[in-house]
């Protein structure tokens, strides 16, 4: 009677035994697509996080670039010259407007250029060089108007932007 009975506890561990790992391979069936979601949504992660970095790097480089002194020999001459140079005799009109608040350690000059019978061709080009200028002249806010004059002739009212790195304060004298 004891034989049977150890025979038949024997057999209840051994079924108890069998139920729990028919269990475990069920469950671990279930969870094995966990980990492939977890990876899926971590590598989206490094994909998001990579676009930043290159974003980022971008955006330093073009401050770096804004950094640099303008080198010996580059157009770093006035906006009213550039004009001049770029459009010769146009009539222009070039006001100084209050520059939006600037980030610590850096300057920026907005101006409102208005120009009468200009070419679009040479209106172009002098946008071209504005931007090559050391630091760039950029673009806020473009209005064109039809000329009375025939031909690729137009009023254009630009609002340029310049941002550069503004000077150290000098030393406090006592």
């Amino acid at each position: 009677m004891n034989h049977d009975r150890l025979l038949k506890v024997g057999w209840g561990v051994a079924g108890v035994l069998a139920a729990a790992g028919l269990l475990w391979s069920v469950g671990s069936c279930l969870d094995r697509a966990e980990p492939a979601r977890r990876l899926a949504r971590r590598a989206g992660d490094l994909r998001e996080l990579q676009a930043l970095q290159r974003v980022a790097a971008h955006r330093e480089a073009g401050l770096e670039r804004l950094r640099q002194p303008a080198a010996a020999g580059t157009n770093a001459t006035t906006l009213a010259a550039m004009i001049r140079d770029g459009l010769g005799a146009v009539a222009t009109t070039i006001k100084e407007l209050d520059p939006p608040t600037a980030p610590e350690g850096w300057s920026l000059r907005r101006v409102k250029v208005n120009l009468k019978d200009i070419n679009g061709d040479a209106l172009g080009l002098l946008l071209a060089q504005l931007a090559s200028n050391r630091p760039p002249w950029t673009v806020a806010e473009c209005s064109l108007k039809a000329s009375t004059r025939p031909g690729w002739m137009a009023e254009a009212e630009l609002t340029l932007e310049q941002a550069c790195a503004a000077e150290a304060p000098p030393p406090t004298q006592k």
